[in-house]
């Protein structure tokens, strides 16, 4: 029933952010007013302690200006990595052995991992996890390794169904208690009917 199901949504892309949703109703989400917070992103920093935009403008020297740039364009999935903010480039790299690249991957990992967990015991418990957008839609090894680990709280992926999942798809084993999922995102489509919403 949707007034009880307790679902965290991995909206993973460019720009990625993780929500709990309860009821139907988001309660909580990773993304901000300045959409820089959260999880790591392409270039984008995610959750950062205040103290060092405050260390890179006194100590450092560094004028509002450049501390912009380095947390929205420098940061992120590029800044760790050191080579690229695209999760199928860093994906490559990785498998030929790229340290950059494997860090930022498994950091973005530890970051998906903590917001699942948190949110679900935000919620009292959890009925579904949803990867969505172009990382959670395609990344199945993302998703995999997301998902390790999380049998304590009644979270079971099959790596099979994981691996030849397209569009719609039902990625959890069948013991299961909490269901994993693939759903494909459809900005546009949200955004027409918001805007339709307003103007009616």
């Amino acid at each position: 029933d949707l007034g009880s199901l307790r679902l965290v949504t991995c909206h993973l892309g460019g720009g990625s952010s993780v929500s709990a949703v309860a009821g139907g109703v988001s309660v909580d989400s990773s993304a901000a007013f300045g959409t820089c917070t959260g999880m790591p992103m392409g270039t984008r920093s995610g959750d950062l302690d205040a103290g060092v935009v405050l260390d890179m403008e006194t100590r450092l020297g560094m004028s509002p200006e450049e501390v912009h740039e380095l947390l929205y364009k420098k940061s992120g999935l590029l800044g760790l990595s050191g080579v690229s903010g695209d999760m199928a480039e860093l994906e490559r790299l990785e498998a030929e052995g790229h340290e950059g690249a494997r860090l930022a991957r498994d950091y973005f990992v530890f970051c998906l991992k903590r917001f699942i967990g948190a949110y679900a015991a935000a919620m009292d418990g959890l009925d579904g996890i949803v990867f969505t957008a172009g990382i959670g839609e395609h990344d199945a090894d993302i998703r995999e390794r997301a998902c390790r680990g999380l049998s304590w709280m009644g979270a079971l992926l099959d790596p099979g169904r994981n691996r030849a999942a397209k569009g719609e798809a039902v990625i959890s084993s069948s013991e299961s208690r909490v269901a994993i999922m693939v759903i494909p995102t459809n900005e546009e489509l949200a955004i027409a009917r918001e805007v339709y919403a307003l103007l009616d």
